[in-house]
């Protein structure tokens, strides 16, 4: 064979490599979009449920419901993990939160652990979810009142499931999407009535500024 042959079947292969490599990359890069669209079709359906019955107890304590809040602050933006309530006792983040496997959460550690459900001293760890929600309170503590109250609600969807979680701190609480109003109870019970019409108005105003 000729340089010039050899030179030629260089360049084809060249080209023949790089297509194959082009397409295995947007192959790659659909597929994995593919995924995170199911992921999320299947996080919407399940989050669905739980949405429909904060806007209902919302309703009917008089209750203020926000959805798709993204704070937009200095130098980030901080997406809320859930529906914010706001009521005349406290401002409500809530973060529904989908497990498949049993969860062992000690609320004060950095870490949280997967339980195998074939192996109970298989475990997988992840960070603790409580901890997003506690830096969103601290970067947006100076948007709101002074005197505002801030919880937090998780809100665990899948119930077929029992979990151990564990050293609750006393502005969190947990439910389940069947107990959201004893969730809300809780909360009408334990805290006073302490913000009045105006500042109900002013924290609306800036959260709905902040609604996408």
């Amino acid at each position: 064979m000729t340089s010039d042959k050899k030179y030629i079947l260089g360049i084809s292969l060249g080209i023949v490599c790089l297509a194959i490599f082009i397409a295995l990359i947007f192959v790659i890069n659909y597929l994995l979009k593919r995924n995170m669209q199911k992921k999320e079709r299947a996080k919407k359906e399940n989050y669905a449920p739980c949405f429909s019955l904060l806007k209902r107890y919302c309703n009917k304590n008089n209750w203020r419901f926000f959805n798709g809040v993204e704070f937009k602050l200095k130098s980030q933006v901080i997406k809320a993990n859930g529906p914010i309530l706001l009521s005349k006792r406290a401002l409500v983040l809530t973060h529904p939160i989908y497990f498949d496997t049993k969860i062992d959460g000690n609320c004060i550690e950095r870490e949280w652990y997967k339980i195998s459900p074939k192996n109970e001293n298989k475990q997988k760890v992840f960070p603790n979810p409580l901890l997003s929600d506690e830096m969103i309170i601290k970067d947006i503590l100076d948007i709101f009142p002074k005197n505002v109250p801030i919880l937090l609600m998780f809100i665990l969807i899948n119930e077929e499931i029992e979990h151990d979680i564990y050293n609750v701190p006393g502005h969190i609480i947990f439910t389940n999407q069947s107990q959201l109003e004893q969730g809300f109870n809780e909360i009408i019970t334990s805290l006073e009535e302490t913000l009045d019409n105006k500042t109900i108005d002013e924290i609306t105003k800036k959260i709905e500024s902040f609604q996408k």
